[in-house]
C-alpha cells in the first residue's frame, strides 16, 4: 500500500544493484584522508577566487563549481541568488569545456547516451582500475570522506587514451564512474570526470541518467553542475517514461523526510531549477501536476515527527510541509498550462506537418487532452488520402512498438478505437502487434485484456474481436489466465 516507499526502494535498487566487493588498502585510506583535507582547502580558496579565476574552472584539479555548504549558506540563499551566482561565470566555463573537448577526441564524446553503444576496447589494467576506483568511492562514502581524482595516483598516471577509455566504460549494471560519483554524492569527483570527458548523458541498465541519479541523492550542487554547466539532457525519458522532472517529484516523499528533512525540503528548489532550464511538463504519459497531487495525498498520513515535539511544533511543521506542497503544485501546474496552450495552438496552426508529427499530436491528445483526440483524428481522416492514413496508422513508437490503436487501447478511449476500426477497408487489424518478439507480443485483444479492468476490457473487446483472431500472436500468460473470458453480445 505504501506506494511512495516502494517507488523509492525501486529507484534506489535500480542504480545500486549488486555491490562490488569492497577493499581499500592503507594507501587508499591515506589518499581518502588527503582528499578530505584537500577538499577543505579548496573550499576555503574558492570563496576568495576572483571572477577572472573562475573563468578557468576547467583545469583538471580545480573546483568546477564554487564550493558552499548546502546545509547552511545554500539553504539561506534563495534559488534565484544561487542561479544568478552560477550564471555569472557559466558561459565562460562552458566555452572552456568546449575548447578542452576540441583538443582531444574521446571515446565517450563519440558515444551516444544509450547502452546500445559498444564499450571501447580495454585491457585488464583498465578494468582493475575501474573496480578499484568504485571500491574506493564506496569506502570513502561509508567513512563520510570525500573522494577526488586529483588525489588518486593511478588515475593521474594513466595516458590520455587510457583515461578516455576509463571514463567511457561501464560495469555489468551499466554504471559508469560518473554514475557512481553521482550515486555516492561526490560532486568534486563528478566535476573531474566531466572534465576528463565522461558522458553526462550516459544511461545505465535501469534507464537512469546521471541527472536522475543526482536528483535521487537530492544533491543540489550536482544538479546545478549537470543542468546549467554541463548541458545534461534534461528531458530524456527512460524506459519507464520518467524524466528528471518526474524523479524530482518523488523526492517530495515521507521516506526522504524521515531520513533528512533538509534534503526533502530541496524538492521545490530542484523542480524550479529544472523548469527554469527547460524541463518540459508535456513529456510522459501523465501530467506531472496530477502525479504530484497523488504523491502529496499518499504522503500526508505517512509523516512522523520526533516524540519530544509538542503539539504546536508539529502543527507548525505540518503547515510548512503543506505550504511546500502547494508551491510545488503551483510551479508544475502553471508551467503545464502554458505548455499545453502552446502545444494545442501549434496543433491547430496551419503549418505543414509530417506524418510522424501528426502521429505524435494524436498520441499527445490521447493522453493529455482526451476530448480533443477524436476531433483531430477525424480531421486527419478527411485531409489525408487512404494511403497516407494507412501509413499514419502503421507508425509505431520506437520504445513500446505501439501504434495509434494500441495507444487508444492503453487509455481505454472507446470512441477513438471505433473511429480507427472504421478504416477496416484500408487496414488489416488482424496482424498488428506491438513487438517483434513473440513471447512479449500482444495483438489488440490480448493487449486490451492486459491494460483494462474487466468492464472496460469487455467493452473494448466487443469492438475489437471482429477484426482480430485472438489465437494469433497472443500473449500466452494472458491467454492462460483469461481463457474463460467471454464476450457477451
Amino acid at each position: 500500500m505504501k506506494v511512495i516507499t516502494t517507488i523509492k526502494m525501486m529507484l534506489m535498487i535500480a542504480l545500486y544493484g549488486s555491490t562490488l566487493p569492497l577493499y581499500a588498502s592503507a594507501k587508499d585510506q591515506k589518499s581518502a584522508a588527503k582528499a578530505t583535507q584537500s577538499a577543505n582547502q579548496q573550499s576555503a580558496e574558492a570563496t576568495t577566487q576572483s571572477a577572472t579565476a573562475r573563468m578557468h574552472v576547467h583545469s583538471f584539479t580545480g573546483p568546477l563549481l564554487e564550493q558552499f555548504d548546502l546545509d547552511t549558506k545554500a539553504d539561506a540563499e534563495t534559488e534565484a541568488q544561487i542561479i544568478a551566482r552560477q550564471k555569472a561565470y557559466n558561459e565562460a566555463a562552458k566555452q572552456a569545456r568546449l575548447n578542452n573537448s576540441a583538443q582531444s577526441t574521446t571515446a565517450s564524446t563519440a558515444a551516444a547516451p544509450s547502452l546500445a553503444t559498444a564499450q571501447p576496447q580495454m585491457d585488464e589494467k583498465i578494468k582493475i582500475i575501474f573496480k578499484n576506483i568504485v571500491n574506493c568511492m564506496q569506502h570513502a562514502h561509508s567513512n563520510q570522506q570525500e573522494f577526488m581524482f586529483a588525489e588518486y595516483q593511478a588515475f593521474q598516471e594513466l595516458s590520455t587514451e587510457d583515461r578516455n577509455t576509463l571514463v567511457a566504460i561501464h560495469d555489468e549494471l551499466g554504471n559508469s564512474l560518473l554514475s557512481y560519483a553521482a550515486f555516492y554524492d561526490f560532486s568534486q569527483a563528478l566535476s573531474e570526470l566531466i572534465e576528463a570527458g565522461a558522458n553526462v548523458d550516459h544511461v545505465n541498465n535501469r534507464g537512469q541518467t546521471i541527472l536522475m541519479i543526482a536528483i535521487e541523492k537530492a544533491s543540489y550542487e550536482m544538479i546545478v553542475e549537470l543542468v546549467q554547466y554541463s548541458n545534461a539532457h534534461i528531458n530524456f525519458d527512460n524506459s519507464t517514461g520518467y524524466t528528471a522532472l518526474f524523479h524530482a517529484m518523488y523526492m517530495n516523499n515521507a521516506v526522504l523526510y524521515q531520513q533528512n528533512p533538509k534534503l526533502h525540503g530541496r524538492t521545490l528548489k530542484v523542480i524550479n531549477l529544472l523548469l527554469t532550464n527547460g524541463a518540459s511538463t508535456l513529456i510522459g504519459a501523465r501530467s506531472p501536476g496530477a502525479i504530484a497531487e497523488e504523491v502529496i495525498k499518499e504522503n500526508a498520513p505517512l509523516y512522523t515527527f520526533p516524540s519530544d515535539w509538542d503539539a504546536k511544533k508539529i502543527a507548525d511543521e505540518k503547515q510548512r510541509l503543506a505550504a511546500n506542497d502547494k508551491a510545488i503544485l503551483k510551479a508544475l501546474k502553471d508551467r503545464e498550462n502554458v505548455e499545453l496552450k502552446a502545444r494545442i495552438a501549434d496543433i491547430d496552426s496551419e503549418r505543414p506537418r509530417t506524418l510522424f508529427e501528426k502521429f505524435s499530436d494524436l498520441v499527445f491528445l490521447l493522453y493529455r487532452v482526451k476530448d480533443r483526440a477524436c476531433a483531430q483524428l477525424e480531421h486527419y481522416k478527411k485531409t489525408l488520402s487512404p494511403d497516407e492514413f494507412t501509413q499514419l496508422f502503421l507508425i509505431q513508437n520506437l520504445k513500446t512498438g505501439f501504434n495509434l490503436l494500441f495507444f487508444a487501447i492503453s487509455v481505454g478511449h472507446l470512441e477513438f478505437i471505433e473511429s480507427l476500426l472504421a478504416e477496416k477497408e484500408h487496414i488489416n487489424f488482424g496482424h498488428i502487434t506491438n513487438s517483434t518478439r513473440e513471447e512479449y507480443a500482444h495483438n489488440i485483444i490480448s493487449f486490451a485484456l492486459k491494460c483494462a479492468n474487466a468492464t472496460l476490457a469487455n467493452q473494448m473487446i466487443k469492438l475489437l474481436l471482429p477484426h482480430c483472431d485472438p489465437n494469433q500472436v497472443f500473449d500466452r500468460f494472458y491467454y492462460e489466465t483469461n481463457k474463460s473470458f467471454k464476450v457477451t453480445a
